[in-house]
């Protein structure tokens, strides 16, 4: 996605495909002048790899085939009936007849490709990880092995990680935000002990963690966001899990069952209004020794730029 000033009749916009957009230059401004409304503009300009994701496009490489598409609802993919062009040989794209507004420029960039340009000045971190404990709630007191947050550390000694930990008893945790970590070994365990390496969180009844995403997580090929869960728990131990693009949008995807170990989440399954960046998981039990559901974390599998200033209108604009 990139910015552009629309003056008269054409203007090129740049685009690139490997790192961050910055939702700070992702518009282009389409003003009004004598004739416009009659011919409209035309927006153009060409998406372009960056070899060293250095943002310079001096090296750049131009792109055929990309999808570059003007995201007429602002929630950063293409929806069927918006405004698309494929890249020539030359990485070249072009709309014509554009009418007086604000339009956001995009490229479908399929995962893990990122832009590069423009980029904002802190760009966010798209690891595929939660990025942010948004708000943890603790079941009522009385419930639970403990009245603070508790599930397992793993040890400080890492090259011991795959070994049987001596006490497999529940532990106060030094953070919630452990479940933003990558998963790795911290789901492991030995027959019914845990390992070393083992790192959860457990959510008694009515505990609930909410996570936050910098990546917009969008439907795509085959699964799209899988949460862990330390598996080797009691065999009815459950959470209820809800997506949403905002936090009041939320809506529940089912029920995750400790003991699958894995919940993936194919979005085509479900009618969530735009890309995905919350999830909240909720404990529904007080089973097992640990009294509760212990969750690992997630990780997102399919998603796109996220811009979280894009406003859901456009509003014309004159130019400076």
């Amino acid at each position: 996605m990139t910015k552009a000033l629309l003056r008269h009749v054409s203007i090129a916009a740049l685009l690139s495909c490997a790192s961050p957009l910055s939702s700070a230059n992702d518009v282009i401004y389409a003003n009004s002048f004598e004739g416009f409304a009659l011919l409209g503009g035309t927006i153009a300009g060409r998406a372009l790899f960056d070899p060293n994701a250095d943002g310079n496009l001096v090296d750049g490489e131009a792109l055929p085939g990309v999808d570059v598409y003007l995201d007429e609802n602002y929630n950063g993919r293409f929806d069927e009936g918006e405004p698309l062009d494929v890249t020539d040989d030359e990485g070249r794209y072009r709309f014509a007849g554009v009418g007086p507004g604000v339009w956001h420029v995009r490229q479908a960039l399929p995962a893990p490709n990122l832009q590069t340009f423009p980029a904002g000045a802190v760009p966010p971190a798209y690891d595929r990880l939660p990025d942010e404990v948004v708000e943890y709630v603790h079941a009522l007191p009385g419930l639970g092995n403990f009245d603070v947050p508790y599930g397992r550390n793993a040890s400080d000694y890492p090259p011991n990680w795959g070994s049987s930990a001596p006490s497999n008893n529940a532990q106060i945790v030094d953070s919630v935000d452990l479940v933003l970590k990558p998963i790795g070994v911290r789901d492991r365990s030995l027959g019914f002990n845990p390992t070393n390496g083992a790192e959860l969180l457990t959510l008694p009844e009515g505990a609930s963690i909410l996570l936050r995403f910098d990546e917009a997580i969008i439907d795509g090929p085959g699964i799209d966001l899988t949460l862990y869960s330390y598996g080797s728990g009691a065999t009815a131990e459950q959470a209820e899990v809800h997506l949403g693009a905002t936090l009041d949008q939320m809506q529940s995807v089912g029920i995750f069952e400790q003991s699958d170990g894995t919940l993936p989440l194919d979005l085509a399954d479900f009618e969530i209004p735009g890309a995905v960046q919350y999830v909240r998981v909720t404990g529904l039990d007080l089973l097992g020794s640990w009294f509760g559901f212990e969750f690992v974390g997630a990780e997102a599998l399919n998603f796109a730029a996220a811009d979280p200033d894009a406003q859901p209108t456009r509003t014309p604009t004159s130019s400076p």
